[in-house]
C-alpha cells in the first residue's frame, strides 16, 4: 500500500466516521414519530383541542426528516468529491513524491500538531487525524 493509498484510506475513514449510521437511525425514529402522529390525527376531528398541535407536529417531523436527508446528500457528495480527488492524484505520473506548495495551498486549510496527534483540515470542510 502506497503512502497515497494509506492517506486516502484514513481520509475516507474519517469522512465515513463523521457521517456514521446515526442518520439512518434518526430517519427511522422520525418516520416512526410521524406515523404515530398521523394515526393520532386520524382519530381526532377538527374541533378537537389536540388537532392543531398534531398537525403542527406532523409538519415539524416532515421538515426534520427532509433536513436529515438533505444533510446526508451533502455528505455523500463530499465522499464523491474525495473519490474524484484521489482518482486525480492517482493519475499523476509519479504520484506526489515531494512537497508541492501550490497543491498544499489549494487543498489544505490548516494543519494542527499536538503531542498526541496531527490533524489536517481540508478546505472541503473535512479533516484527517493521525496519531503521532
Amino acid at each position: 500500500m502506497s503512502l497515497t493509498d494509506d492517506f486516502y484510506d484514513k481520509y475516507r475513514e474519517s469522512l465515513i466516521k463523521t457521517m456514521g449510521s446515526k442518520r439512518l437511525k434518526e430517519v427511522k425514529e422520525v418516520e416512526e414519530d410521524l406515523k404515530a402522529a398521523q394515526k393520532k390525527l386520524i382519530t381526532l376531528n377538527e374541533n378537537d383541542s389536540e388537532y392543531d398541535d398534531t398537525v403542527n407536529e406532523i409538519y415539524r417531523l416532515r421538515d426534520e426528516k427532509h433536513q436529515i436527508l438533505l444533510n446526508d446528500a451533502e455528505q455523500e457528495e463530499a465522499v464523491r468529491q474525495a473519490d474524484k480527488l484521489m482518482d486525480f492524484i492517482k493519475t499523476l505520473p509519479t504520484g506526489i513524491t515531494e512537497y508541492d506548495d501550490a497543491l498544499v495551498r489549494k487543498l489544505i486549510e490548516k494543519i494542527l500538531i499536538t503531542d498526541k496527534d496531527i490533524k489536517v483540515v481540508f478546505k472541503m470542510g473535512y479533516d484527517v487525524t493521525v496519531e503521532a
